[in-house]
């Protein structure tokens, strides 16, 4: 399951913005904020293409909450 509160909580340790993290990702903007407000369900693809642009483990992004 994806881990939405995890996914937040790196963006801020790490002090990423949004509009970077999708650049980085190579994510749609909209689509990453469409994630972050809960009113998208991102897929195994989108997970591994943010954690990879995080430098974490997709695993990080999966655990249960």
């Amino acid at each position: 399951m994806f881990n939405l509160i995890a996914l937040k909580s790196i963006m801020a340790e790490q002090k990423i913005a949004i509009k970077t993290l999708a650049a980085r990702a190579e994510v749609d903007y909209n689509t990453l904020v469409k994630i972050l407000h809960a009113k998208r369900t991102p897929t195994l693809v989108t997970i591994g293409k943010l954690a990879a642009a995080l430098n974490i483990s997709p695993k990080e992004l999966l655990k249960e909450v």
